[in-house]
Order: C-alpha cells, then structure tokens, then sequence
C-alpha cells in the first residue's frame, strides 16, 4: 500500500491544480468545491494501484526552479534561463482591447491552431449556467479560444483536463498547448515525466505570470463595493475595456456594472483572502514553461491604452513561434526588454518570491507545518524583501479568520487606500 496526496499533502500545501485527479488510473481521487471557491481532492489515503503516481506529479509538494543554463541561453536568479524578452501585443486591435494585458497569449493561440501546429489549447473560461465557477476545456477553434480571454482572480482546477487529453484514444496523436499559472505549470512538467506519451501530446506550454490567487471572498468584498452580491451576478470579466482594465459584472436583471479594478485590486495587493500554498510559492512567471505571459508594469509601457503584453521566451522553439507570429500578423513585437526592466515590472512579486520567501517558509515551519521542496536554488534573501514578505504573510493570514471577513464586507475602500502604504511602492502604477 502507498500513500496518496489524500494522506501526504495537507490542504495548505495543495495547489487546486486537479492533476491528482487527471492522473489516477482507477479515477479514485475526485475535487469537491467547497463555498470558498477552493478545491480539494477527495479520495483515498493510501492506495495499491499505481505506486503514488499522484504524490509524483503534485506540485504542491515540490517546486522545480530550472538550473543554470549550459551557455545556449541567458540566465538570471529571477525568472531561470530564457532566449529572448518582449514587449508585444495581438495584431487585432479587439483582441489587445478585451484582453488582460495585449492579447498576446490569445492571439498566438489562434497563430498556432490556425496554422496547423497544435490541435488546440487547454485554457479557461466561466460556465454559462454558474458564472463564477471555472470550466476548463480543449479551444478547438479560434472562436472557442476567444472565449476563455481574460484573468481569472479564483482558483482554477485548470489540470484534471490532463485526463482527457491522456487517456482519450483520438487524442493520443494530437498535440494541445496547456496555459496555466505557475503551479499548473510545474505539474505538467512532472506529469509529462511520469507519463511520457505526455511530452508528444503537450509539446507547449504558456506561463501566466502569477503574484498570488485569490478565493471567491475577494470577488465577493469587490462586488460588495458596488452593492453587487455573488447570487446576482450573471456574468463576470476582471479586466477587459482597455488597459490596465475595468471590471465588468452583468447581473440577473441584465444590468451591466462597469467599474475600476480597484474593487478587487486594493484587498489583492495587501495579500487578503489568498490560498494557503500561494504564500509558499517560489515561481512568479512560470519558469518551466515555453513562454511565459505577464503585464507591463512599466511607466514607458503605458501609452498603450489597449494593453502590452511581456513575453520570455525560454528556448529557441519559442523564438521561432513568436518570430513567425509576427510574420503572419498575428501579434506585433515592440520591443525587446532588458532583463531589468522585466525585474522592476514584477518587482513586488519577486520580492515575496524570491528575495524574501525564507522567511515564509521559517514561519510555516515554526507553526509545525510542512513546506514545499526546492528542487533548485534561490537567490539571496534581501532585508527589504524579508520584511515585505512577513507583511504579506501575516496579513494573508489575518484575513482567514472569520470575524475578519465579516468585517472586512463592510469596510470601504477608502480605509485599505489608507493603510497600504508599505505595499504601494511594490506596485508600479500608471
């Protein structure tokens, strides 16, 4: 008998990724959401059938940062070996204007798809019917893609579609690009080396930059700013309408709501109602990934009302694919980024990340509680960002008692505006 993620993995350390349940081969182990928007396996403690495929591939449990580059491509402590940093943006003016941040990951999408490189993409979208519940689903075409444009600030169990792609017959030679968040990314990089026919059918992957998630209880404070509550709301985009976004909320009575992502942004970038293991994070842009996505947090970047996207190229296939990308019109590069600049935009996230992260996993430690394994090394710790790091910390975990949250409901915006001066300098703003 051999331990499952059930038995070996506590709920603080578990991604929500779904990839325990993808790859159970006698499909023992089922995600159950609870009312926080979170998902947590469910399953047995240990099991006979298949010697812990399961705990292999969580990434909760063990984190890869890549080594050291063999001297093809640069490296840097922050974001791992890569090619090529830049600044593009989707060729179609629509599709830059309703993305998050330029459309890039969009519109190189439908560049592949619609020149015969993948047969399509495992991305993420809102159900129809339960509009603040995520689906995840193979786009086969480029409408189907455009429907899963934009952010989601909730957890997303973006990997139990690793199931479909693996065991269905007409798949096995086909080949999809997986985009997902940091965590995700890991896992499929785990799942590809235990199930080898994996590497062939998941050729490409694309990172989200990702500075932490977020349960429902932060979309929940956002709508509560505009008298909005959770059962209204009929339809629901974080960022869209230009750059860097405004959220937009249909409700039941077919009202449409269109305000400042400062509903949600100011809760967020004090670190309240965030999932346990994004504190014990280590990967901002999804190192492990072909192409990882972000925003351009830079003040020269902001004259694109519409949006720009940075992009890190970490091999030489991802140059190629962007480079034909733009041959064909399908995005435009701008510019290429200094490996500095790329540093400042995220500066915040790789403090709480990189540079400060020791002292998270010293508290988790110190409260009894595992800690994930680096399979890697990370840089040296700064004073500065050790200290950002505990404020973090510790407000993450303010915000998960419940009295918290009931008061929390009930406090303006205003009043976070005030007391968030020690993140401020964290965050670049246009």
């Amino acid at each position: 008998m051999t331990d499952t993620v059930i038995s070996d993995v506590p709920r603080y350390l578990c991604c929500q990724c779904g990839l325990c349940e993808a790859v159970c081969p006698r499909q023992r182990i089922s995600l159950i959401r609870d009312n926080l928007g979170n998902y947590w396996p469910k399953g047995p403690g240990r099991c006979d059938d298949c010697k812990g495929i399961c705990i292999s591939v969580c990434p909760g449990r063990k984190i890869r940062i890549p080594d050291k580059s063999d001297g093809s491509a640069s490296y840097h402590e922050l974001i791992g070996q890569y090619f090529k940093i830049y600044v593009i943006k989707a060729s179609d003016r629509k599709i830059q204007y309703h993305s998050s941040s330029g459309g890039a990951v969009t519109a190189l999408l439908q560049y592949l798809l619609e020149s015969g490189q993948i047969d399509g993409a495992v991305v993420t979208k809102f159900k129809e019917k339960y509009p603040l519940e995520p689906e995840t689903f193979i786009a086969s075409s480029s409408e189907e893609i455009l429907e899963a444009q934009g952010s989601k600030y909730i957890p997303v169990p973006a990997c139990r579609t690793v199931r479909d792609i693996w065991k269905d017959r007409e798949k096995k030679h086909k080949k999809y690009v997986f985009v997902g968040v940091p965590c995700q990314i890991n896992g499929i990089f785990y799942a590809k080396q235990r199930i080898p026919r994996l590497q062939q059918q998941i050729p490409l992957t694309f990172g989200l930059f990702c500075g932490r998630n977020a349960t429902l209880e932060l979309t929940r404070y956002a709508l509560k700013q505009h008298d909005i509550e959770l059962e209204d709301v009929q339809h629901i985009k974080f960022r869209s309408h230009g750059w860097p976004g405004k959220m937009t909320v249909i409700t039941k009575d077919d009202q449409v709501h269109i305000f400042d992502r400062r509903s949600f942004l100011i809760p967020w970038t004090n670190n309240f109602f965030n999932p346990d293991r994004c504190a014990t994070c280590v990967d901002v842009i999804g190192e492990n990934a072909d192409l990882c996505f972000g925003d351009a947090w830079l003040p020269e970047m902001s004259h694109d009302s519409a949006g720009l996207s940075v992009v890190v190229a970490k091999n030489e296939k991802a140059v190629k694919i962007l480079e034909h990308a733009r041959d064909l019109k399908f995005i435009d590069i701008m510019t290429e980024l200094p490996i500095g600049r790329l540093a400042f935009s995220q500066i915040g996230q790789f403090k709480k990340k990189k540079t400060g992260v020791k002292i998270v996993y010293f508290m988790e430690q110190l409260r009894g509680r595992k800690v994930p394994q680096i399979d890697g090394n990370l840089p040296k710790q700064t004073k500065e960002a050790l200290i950002y790091s505990f404020l973090s910390y510790i407000n993450n975990n303010i915000s998960k008692i419940p009295i918290f949250s009931l008061v929390n409901m009930k406090i303006p915006m205003k009043f976070w505006d005030i007391i968030t001066h020690p993140f401020k300098k964290n965050v670049v703003r246009h």
